[in-house]
C-alpha cells in the first residue's frame, strides 16, 4: 500500500469568509463540484489560501 500524499499549500474557492476564516461555500451546479472537494483539499494540506467573493462580519456569515 502506497503512502498518502501532503500538500504544502491548497488553493480553494469560496463564496463569503468572515473576518475569523470561516468560508461559506455557494452550492455548485456541476455534479463534482467544488462544494465537494475544497474541504477536502483545505484539510489536507499544511496550509490553505482561498479566494473569496465576499468579507463580512463574523454575524453575517453563516446562512441560516
Amino acid at each position: 500500500m502506497e503512502t498518502a500524499l501532503t500538500a504544502d499549500v491548497a488553493l480553494v474557492k469560496a463564496w463569503k469568509a468572515d473576518k475569523s476564516g470561516n468560508l461559506v461555500v455557494q452550492q455548485d451546479r456541476r455534479p463534482r463540484g467544488g462544494r465537494n472537494f475544497n474541504p477536502l483539499a483545505a484539510t489536507a494540506a499544511r496550509s490553505a489560501l482561498s479566494e473569496v467573493e465576499e468579507i463580512v462580519e463574523t454575524a453575517r456569515s453563516i446562512p441560516k
